[in-house]
């Protein structure tokens, strides 16, 4: 009789197990985002308790080889821990390496014995591992939401291989000069507002997208110092167009999202300060630009 009521209580406590495993895993959604000229195109996300499954397509855009590395790529909670990818953790894969124009399914998963992943809210994906063939700097870092609705497009779907684009050099480009009556009055460039056509409407390229990708990645907008002023919570760099024509950072807000890439990364503070900033004040300068052709 002992035995049989044994039995009985193992078969309880594994049909609950059973049960438990089996669970239904809830989707995940995220919008497409180009990091450092390689769209990653989230199709396929689910979370249940402790794990979370993320399958993407990654397409080069670019005009070279670059190297995607899944063991890079991390979740970060909103509580600031990061995850790194459950299988890369004691096993290591050999990266992909993406030619010009091609496209492939990238999968990861990631797991927290610690948290319950369904309850804590917005996860964010990390991907650290893209550079160019033949390198060793990553090109950049991408951050994107895993939401619980799905999110606006910013990027056409494109079923075809991109068309391969040269991205000039910062250092090389010539910002177009403003207009006289645009001099000395702060400007306004909303990024989160910017879609693909505002992105032909600048000049077109990669490094436009990028610079603009890169700062609302980081939760940058660029906006007048009135708006600012009014909520000094949100993240901003104003910037101002002096009498040369110039275009002057003249705030930056935001420091603890500047402080979380750089300790993700290791980069200096002040030099992702002024990269952010440069980035910024170019912006602002083909946004002038354009507005003085219309």
């Amino acid at each position: 009789m002992t035995h049989l009521l044994q039995r009985r209580t193992l078969l309880v406590l594994l049909l609950a197990l059973l049960a438990t495993a089996c669970g239904p895993r809830e989707k995940l959604f995220a919008a497409p985002t180009n990091v450092g000229g390689v769209l990653v195109s989230v199709y396929d996300a689910k979370v249940k308790r402790h794990q979370l499954w993320v399958k993407m397509n990654v397409e080069n855009v670019l005009d070279v080889p670059v190297v995607i590395d899944r063991d890079l790529m991390a979740v970060r909670l909103p509580g600031g821990e990061m995850l790194p990818r459950a299988s890369g953790v004691t096993t290591q894969h050999k990266p992909y390496v993406l030619n010009p124009g091609e496209r492939r399914q990238v999968h990861v998963d990631f797991r927290s014995p610690d948290h319950d992943l369904t309850t804590v809210g917005t996860t964010t994906l990390v991907i650290t591992g893209v550079r160019v063939e033949g390198t060793a700097e990553p090109l950049a870092t991408g951050e994107i939401a895993l939401g619980r609705s799905p999110q606006p497009v910013h990027h056409a779907k494109t079923t075809q291989p991109a068309k391969p684009r040269s991205v000039p050099k910062a250092e090389t480009s010539t910002l177009p000069e403003p207009r006289p009556e645009a001099r000395q009055r702060m400007v306004a460039v909303d990024l989160r507002a910017l879609d693909a056509r505002n992105f032909e409407a600048l000049d077109g390229t990669r490094l436009e997208q990028a610079m603009v990708v890169r700062l609302v990645q980081d939760g940058f907008a660029v906006v007048s110092p009135e708006e600012a002023q009014a909520d000094p919570s949100i993240s901003v760099v104003a910037v101002r167009v002096d009498d040369e024509g110039q275009v002057v950072l003249e705030r930056a807000l935001g420091r603890d999202i500047l402080r979380r890439e750089t300790a993700a990364n290791g980069v200096p503070l002040e030099e992702l300060h002024l990269e952010l900033a440069q980035k910024a004040s170019d912006l602002a300068s083909l946004s002038i630009s354009q507005a003085s052709k219309d």
